[in-house]
Formats: structure tokens, C-alpha cells, sequence
């Protein structure tokens, strides 16, 4: 019989020599029947155990009632070559013609032990999950595919829907949350099935009659055969986002509205206006080449200032379109030769000089990204500037370049033309603002506006330093711009 036994099984006696053995015990610690017979039981027993073990066989002895040894405390066989593992013993007392024995029977568990600790991280590792799943913003629930009860509802669904999960478990989702889908709960779940997913947008009400419009996504959760055991349901709130989206939308309408309607302004305007300004070229014409005996000296400057005053409106009424028109197109922005767009707008400005002296200065730049139409304008109109406000200097100074102020990029033009008071700096660049008369300099007070805008179109801006008849310096920055 102790032979037939799955288990190790050894007799010993209340001196604790090992009596009988089985084959299993040879199996199970390598020693031989031989070897064993007559040796201590402790010798089977790891070391920090046996004097302890001892006192323990003494007791059993002594009671010796059939139990499992060491009841809630892991045991340990030792084998021959020093090597544990965990072990079960049972305990059992004969009576031979030897004696009194002990049987136990010893039953190695390694491999249940093993079973178990795995047993024992799935489980930690489940409530980790469970815990990350509990702190995830969006709905997450457990559906039975049969029916759509719930199963499962975080603390995200709690959060979103004002249920809490003892009220949501057990009911029928769609019934709870007043599901509305682009089709049935079956047809949903064939869909989820078929593709292991399914994705689409389905509007819920919550426990207190808010409705909702949710990005949803259902996951089907498989036996090991395949089959469907679960849905897994994930929900995030879009209701502000399409809120947000109908909002801009609205105001993308408005605005597209009121461009085409400055775009009519504009035309008006620009017909309109010089209409009457040709009528009155015209007329100025007609004065002075058929009536020239009528007209005494004074009648000729007056005419000559009437004609100076249209053209000056003229060239006015182009700015202002020109103005008005920097917001209403798309930006077609690539790379951009800073250096060489500054070199070729001066040297046409330069043409314009009237020949005076103008030391005319570009230095090497970093390039950019950006639209190269509008970044034309704003070289122009700062280095007109220049050359314009340097007019009496002997020689004129002009240099154009780039620093790096901050880590950032920032183009200018400098001067030692008039300057102006830096208590005005603040009105330059709006519409309209002039910090000298029109009879010392001529121009329409736009073209500083149209600097700003340029560069506020490309995520930068501008300003000016300068000090009253000492010159001034011009800079401007773009987002985009780039190191030598």
C-alpha cells in the first residue's frame, strides 16, 4: 500500500529514525531506501528548521492524533543535494511490533505553489487595472451581449452620467441612459462582432435630463472558444466640442459674410471716390490748357495744389484698399530669402532717390517662412521711410539687418534721418498717425498700419526706437524665423 501511494510516505520512529520509506521518498529527496533507514528525520528537514523539529515530533508523540503538520505555516523538505521546496504533510501514528510510529505523508506543491502565486499577481494586477480603469476620465462599461445589462460602470460613467454604480448595474443600458443610435443594439453588437469593434457617436440622457452626445466605442470581450461573453463600452463626452464646432462654424459663415461685403465696400469705394478725383484732374486740366491767358499766377498754384491734394487722395484711397484687403486672403507662406528681398526692394527704392547721397547698407539675415508678397511690403515701406525722413542729411545713413534679441529673430532698419519723440512711439502705427506735416514729408499715414498688420499676420510685430533729429531704427519680427 505505501508503495502504491502517490504521495512520499516514511515511518519514524519516537526517537525520530526514519523506519520505512517508499519509493516515492527515494523519488522525491534522491537518496536511496538505504541510505535513508535508520538516519534522522531531521535530515530531510532544512537546517533552520531541525532543532525546532525536534521539540515538535516530541509533542506529537505524545498526542498523537492524525492532522496536517505545521497548519498554516509553509514547510520545507530538504533534498540530498541541499535543494528545497515547498511541501504539505500529513501526520498519522501506528502501532507495530516496533513500536509506536509516525507516518507522514509528504506531498511536494512547488507546482501549486507556482500556480498560486500566479494566481495571486493575476489578481493584483486585475485590481491595478480595475483601479486605472476607476480613475479614467471617460465612461467605461460592461454590457452582457444577450441583453445589454450592465455589468460593469466606473467611477467615469458615475462622473458623466450622475448614476452610481449600484443604481446602473443590473439594468438594461439602453433603457437607463435612453440610448439613441444610428441602429438597434443588435445590429450594433452583429456590427461590434463581426469586426471585434465598432465606433460611432450616440446621445444619452443623464439621471438628471441632461442629454449628452458621446464618441463611443464597443469592444467585444471573447471566451476561449471565440464566443462573445462581454461588450466593452467606452464614452467620451463631445457635447461642448460640436457645441465649440457649431460656434465657429457660425462664426466662419459671419465672417466669410462680411468679407465678401468689405470686398463690395472696397469696389465701391475704389470706383466712387476716384471717380469724382478724376472729374476734378479733369476740369484742372481744361482750366490750364484752354483758358491759360484767364489765369494770373496765383489761379495756376491754386490749380497745381488741387491737382497735388487729387493725387494725394488717389494715392491714399490705394493704401487703405490695400489696407483693408492684408486680412481677407490666406497667407501662401514658404521660404523666404530675407537678404536678397531686401537687397532687391532697396535698389529699386533707390531709383526714387533723386540721385542724392544715400549710403545704403544690407546685411546678411536669416531666412524665414512666410507669405514673400506682403513680407516685400513691409521692406519697402520701411526703407521708403528711410530714405524719405533721411532727406537734407549729407551723407544719408541707411542699414537694414538682423539681431537675435532673446533667442528670437528681429529684422530692422536704421537711420539717422529726423527721428520723432518717443512719447508719440505709440501712435506710429495706426491709421491715419503722422508725427510730421505733409508739406515736410509726403506720404498718407498708412504705411506703417500695413507693417504691423503684415507682421501681425505672421505671428509678430513691430516697433520703433529712435531719438528727435538724431534718427531712428525700425524692427519688426516673424514667427518662422531661422539661424544663419
Amino acid at each position: 500500500m505505501l508503495e502504491a501511494a502517490p504521495d512520499a510516505m516514511l515511518a519514524i520512529d519516537r526517537e525520530g529514525k526514519i523506519e520505512v520509506v517508499n519509493q516515492q521518498v527515494e523519488r522525491l529527496f534522491g537518496y536511496s531506501r538505504e541510505e535513508l533507514l535508520g538516519l534522522k528525520i531531521e535530515v530531510l528537514i532544512p537546517a533552520r528548521y531541525a532543532n525546532v523539529h525536534v521539540g515538535h515530533r516530541s509533542k506529537f508523540f505524545a498526542d498523537p492524533l492524525t492532522r496536517p503538520m505545521g497548519f498554516g505555516l509553509e514547510l520545507a523538505g530538504r533534498r540530498k543535494d541541499g535543494s528545497e521546496f515547498p511541501v504539505d504533510i500529513s501526520l498519522s501514528s501506528v502501532v507495530s511490533k516496533l513500536g509506536p510510529l509516525v507516518v507522514a505523508a509528504i506531498r511536494d506543491i512547488t507546482e501549486r505553489r507556482r500556480v498560486e502565486d500566479r494566481a495571486l499577481s493575476l489578481q493584483q494586477e486585475l485590481r491595478e487595472k480595475a483601479a486605472l480603469v476607476d480613475l479614467a476620465h471617460d465612461a467605461i462599461l460592461v454590457l452582457d451581449p444577450a441583453d445589454g445589462t450592465i455589468r460593469y460602470w466606473n467611477q467615469g460613467a458615475e462622473a458623466l452620467y450622475q448614476y452610481s454604480a449600484t443604481e446602473a448595474i443590473g439594468r438594461i443600458g439602453g433603457d437607463l441612459l435612453k440610448r439613441v443610435a444610428p441602429t438597434s443594439f443588435r445590429e450594433l453588437v452583429a456590427r461590434a462582432t463581426e469586426a471585434d469593434h465598432w465606433d460611432g457617436r450616440l446621445q444619452h440622457t443623464t439621471k438628471g435630463g441632461d442629454k449628452l452626445v458621446v464618441e463611443s466605442r464597443w469592444a467585444i470581450l471573447r471566451d476561449e472558444a471565440g464566443g462573445p461573453t462581454g461588450i466593452l463600452e467606452v464614452n467620451r463626452d463631445i457635447t461642448a466640442r460640436l457645441r465649440a464646432e457649431d460656434s465657429l462654424q457660425e462664426a466662419n459663415e459671419l465672417l466669410e459674410a462680411r468679407i465678401d461685403e468689405l470686398e463690395s465696400f472696397s469696389s465701391s469705394v475704389s470706383h466712387d471716390l476716384r471717380t469724382p478725383l478724376r472729374a476734378i484732374n479733369g476740369f484742372v486740366d481744361v482750366l490750364v490748357e484752354e483758358a491759360p491767358d484767364q489765369l494770373n499766377a496765383e489761379a495756376l498754384d491754386a490749380l497745381a495744389e488741387i491737382r497735388g491734394n487729387a493725387i494725394r487722395m488717389g494715392q491714399l484711397i490705394d493704401d487703405l484698399l490695400a489696407f483693408a484687403r492684408l486680412g481677407m486672403h490666406d497667407l501662401e507662406k514658404r521660404d523666404v530669402d530675407m537678404f536678397h528681398l531686401a537687397k532687391r526692394t532697396s535698389e529699386a527704392l533707390m531709383k526714387l532717390a533723386d540721385g542724392r547721397p544715400i549710403d545704403l547698407t544690407i546685411g546678411q539675415m536669416p531666412r524665414c517662412h512666410g507669405d514673400p508678397s506682403l513680407l516685400e511690403h513691409v521692406w519697402t515701406n520701411l526703407l521708403a521711410n528711410a530714405i524719405k525722413f533721411t532727406a537734407g542729411r549729407l551723407p544719408a545713413v541707411i542699414t537694414a539687418g538682423a539681431e537675435e534679441h532673446d533667442g528670437r529673430t528681429v529684422y530692422f532698419v536704421r537711420d539717422n534721418g529726423v527721428g520723432f519723440n518717443m512719447a508719440h512711439a505709440g501712435k506710429l502705427f495706426g491709421v491715419f498717425q503722422r508725427l510730421h506735416a505733409s508739406d515736410e514729408f509726403e506720404g498718407t499715414g498708412v504705411g506703417l498700419a500695413t507693417v504691423m498688420r503684415i507682421c501681425n499676420r505672421h505671428g509678430g510685430t513691430a516697433w520703433a526706437e529712435a531719438t528727435l533729429n538724431e534718427g531712428a531704427t525700425f524692427y519688426f519680427t516673424v514667427v518662422g524665423g531661422t539661424h544663419r
